[in-house]
């Protein structure tokens, strides 16, 4: 583990972000090939309890990620990494120096050109993050956060099912999709930030598990790597 508190909230919120975006492009990337192809939907049923479990659980383990993520309360939600990246002194050419040349005596040959065009953040910039993170976090209380608390951590509503369907028929998968690759987005953003110096801007990157799966080539995101090993794992029942 980093003697730098920012580095390490950093690491683990993309721990988390990744698993938010595996458990929730696993279940949509199964669901989808199911309702299109029904020789995937017949190989599920060979073993439909165990199809069931395992789909459920994902549901439930990406909402309850995404709790990690946006609930106050948690040790390392990503509020608590936007505090720690308010401290500009993070982000100085000085402090983006000393992380490159690392522990060697000298400074290598490319660092002072590498400075030169390194960008340094103003508050604003990490305010005009957090504006998006706030934005996120007021989807995530309205629909998710329920979810959460009231079905999947403490199950307060009653244990019937046409009740939890509602509930979850509540969602909206576009809506998922676009917050999973957003945070994704916003640790690419502050990892590039704090590494190369890159001004930070959240790039607007894929987020349809259907044009994912209909892609010839896979993508690098973990959202889009999910979708492949997915689609591979099917690949005969796709022929």
């Amino acid at each position: 583990m980093s003697s730098d508190p920012f580095k390490n909230e950093l690491e683990t919120f993309r721990i988390e972000a990744n698993s938010a975006a595996q458990f929730l492009y696993s279940d949509l990337a199964v669901r989808a090939l199911a309702s299109e192809h029904p020789r995937v939907l017949k190989r599920l049923n060979m073993a439909p309890l165990f199809w069931n479990t395992s789909l459920a659980s994902l549901q439930e383990s990406a909402i309850i990620a995404l709790g990690r993520i946006f609930d106050n309360d948690s040790p390392h939600n990503v509020g608590s990494l936007l505090t720690k990246a308010e401290d500009l002194r993070i982000f100085s050419k000085d402090a983006l120096g000393h992380r490159k040349q690392g522990t060697s005596a000298t400074a290598p040959e490319w660092l002072e050109d590498f400075l030169a065009q390194a960008y340094e953040p103003s508050a604003q910039d990490i305010h005009e993050l957090g504006s998006e993170v706030r934005k996120w976090r007021r989807v995530y209380e309205a629909t998710y956060k329920p979810l959460r608390d009231k079905i999947y951590a403490h199950r307060e509503l009653p244990n019937d099912a046409e009740e939890l369907r509602a509930a979850i028929a509540s969602t909206r998968v576009k809506e998922l999709e676009q917050m999973c690759t957003f945070l994704i987005s916003l640790q690419d953003a502050l990892w590039e930030l704090y590494e190369n110096g890159r001004e930070p801007i959240i790039a607007r990157s894929a987020f349809s598990v259907l044009e994912m799966l209909s892609a010839t080539n896979g993508g690098r995101s973990v959202p889009e790597l999910i979708v492949k090993q997915v689609r591979d794992f099917f690949v005969d029942e796709l022929q």
